[in-house]
């Protein structure tokens, strides 16, 4: 992702909220937080939980189902951190866009909305990961509601699936397993809040490693 310039992805925010359709959440200027990581803290306790599956059955087809169950599980994961920092670049293109101030009103124009499309399809790209990637380690492998695991595993049976028979009790996944368990997945503001932060974290581990 290219560099800033120092301005941060609060206030690039704020300025957006200047045109009342986008999808951007009100976020007041950037202020020392102790729960500085928590985003990354929590995908990294989903993984640790992933690795540390029980089967109910420790047979040669169980181990196997696990091993390809647990692999997808850590793919999807990867795919939505890969989409995170897709939307994240797809909003800061747009506000490139906007204080590109030199071109032609008509291809202005069209460059802005072009870069807003775009915004607005990877933010739907990065909700279908998200979801996606939380049902699937919920009915897999998470201790979720027995009625709808029931429903689920029926449907399973009947698309000729091989279901994992896993210890649920012994297996705990935070509430909204990756995403932050205080906000809504279904709510596109929190979504792009949440990315953000999560972008943020990811961005100085980056910086940590490269240094």
């Amino acid at each position: 992702m290219h560099e800033r310039d120092n301005e941060s992805n609060e206030s690039i925010i704020a300025r957006f909220h200047k045109h009342e359709k986008h999808d951007f959440p009100v976020v007041e200027p950037e202020k020392p937080n102790p729960e500085a990581g928590k985003y990354k803290a929590q995908i990294e306790e989903v993984v640790s939980s992933l690795n540390n599956i029980k089967l109910n059955f420790d047979t040669k087809e169980q181990k196997e189902l696990l091993k390809e169950k647990v692999a997808l599980a850590k793919k999807k994961i990867l795919d939505v951190l890969f989409a995170v920092s897709d939307y994240i670049e797809g909003i800061f293109k747009l506000d490139r866009e906007k204080i590109d101030k030199e071109k032609h009103q008509k291809d202005y124009l069209e460059s802005l909305q072009a870069a807003d499309n775009r915004r607005k399809q990877l933010h739907t790209a990065l909700i279908s990961e998200l979801q996606s990637t939380i049902r699937y380690i919920s009915f897999n492998f998470a201790d979720i509601n027995e009625k709808a695991l029931d429903d689920w595993m029926e449907k399973e049976e009947e698309a000729g699936r091989k279901i994992l028979d896993v210890d649920r009790s012994q297996t705990k996944f935070p509430k909204n397993i990756i995403f932050s368990s205080e906000l809504d997945f279904r709510n596109r503001k929190q979504v792009t809040q949440w990315a953000m932060a999560l972008e943020k974290e990811l961005a100085e581990i980056k910086r940590e490693l490269s240094s």
